[in-house]
C-alpha cells in the first residue's frame, strides 16, 4: 500500500478560499469573474502540483544505491517554452520506477496546465539533467 501525501493545510485553505471567492464574485455579477476564476484555478493547480511533489518525494525516499548505475534523474514540471523545469535524483534499486514515472507525467501535465492558464512566457533556457552518482559513504544517489 502506497502512503499518500497531502498538501499542507495552508495550501488547501488558500485553494478553497480562492474557489469560494470565485463563486461569490460570480453570484454577485462582478466584473472580475474571469480574473478570480483564473486565480482560483491556478491555486487549485498549485495545490495539486505540491501534493504530487510530496508523493514523488515519498516514492523516491532515501534513493538507496550500491553503484552509480542505480542512480537516475527524473524530469519534473514544465517550462513555458518546453522541456522540464527541474530534475530529481532517484535510485532504481529502491524505487517503483513505473509508479514514479506516472507521478512525474501527472506533475508535468499539471505544470503545463498552470502555465497555459497563466499564459506564461519566459526565456527558453533548458534545464539540463544533473550528473548522478552513488555516494559511497551513505549509499544514496546524489546529483554531482
Amino acid at each position: 500500500m502506497t502512503q499518500r501525501s497531502i498538501p499542507s493545510p495552508r495550501r488547501l485553505f488558500a485553494a478553497a478560499g480562492a474557489c469560494c471567492a470565485a463563486l461569490l464574485v460570480a453570484a454577485c455579477g462582478g466584473d472580475k469573474v474571469e480574473e478570480v476564476s483564473q486565480s482560483a484555478q491556478a491555486a487549485v493547480l498549485t495545490a495539486r502540483i505540491e501534493a504530487v511533489e510530496l508523493e514523488i518525494g515519498a516514492k523516491i525516499g532515501p534513493a538507496i544505491c550500491v553503484s552509480n548505475d542505480d542512480c537516475r534523474t527524473l524530469p519534473m514540471g514544465a517550462l513555458a517554452c518546453g522541456g522540464p523545469a527541474d530534475y530529481r535524483v532517484y535510485s532504481t534499486q529502491s524505487t517503483d520506477v513505473a509508479g514514479l514515472q506516472r507521478l512525474a507525467d501527472e506533475h508535468q501535465r499539471l505544470s503545463r496546465d498552470r502555465l497555459a492558464l497563466q499564459q506564461a512566457v519566459g526565456p527558453c533556457v533548458a534545464a539540463l539533467p544533473p550528473q548522478t552518482d552513488c555516494n559511497r559513504s551513505s549509499l544514496n544517489c546524489r546529483a554531482r
